[in-house]
């Protein structure tokens, strides 16, 4: 599967960044750069990890900034992982208590609702 970063602006005032693949030092300026965007626009930021593979540290980094960046501007940015999220990925994501330091959400659905 080729890494990519997705980029779902439909909903209004909601920026969807879907991670597909592995993602680690190489991607995640790109991925700095789009969450970066989708803050400094005031829209409420979803990460959709459902079908990320793998992280690395830079992208946890990353995302901590962004979830920093974030409460300071009084936006909200929560994560979606489910059962298809890959296993190092929730795997990580637990171990380091991550799990309680972003929103999560089961769905996409359910991010959006919680974002809007």
């Amino acid at each position: 599967m080729a890494s990519r970063i997705d980029i779902d602006r439909r909903v209004p005032d909601v920026a969807i960044l879907a991670l597909v693949g592995e993602h680690e030092t190489f991607s995640a300026p790109d991925i700095e750069r789009e969450l970066d965007s989708a803050i400094a626009d005031g829209s409420a930021v979803i990460v959709d990890l459902t079908r990320t593979e793998f992280i690395d540290s830079s992208v946890v980094t990353v995302l901590l900034r962004a979830r920093d960046e974030a409460q300071r501007r009084g936006v909200r940015l929560g994560l979606v992982i489910d059962d298809s999220t890959g296993w190092s990925v929730r795997q990580l994501l637990e171990l380091t208590g991550l799990v309680s330091v972003f929103p999560i959400a089961d769905s996409r659905d359910d991010a959006i609702a919680g974002a809007v």
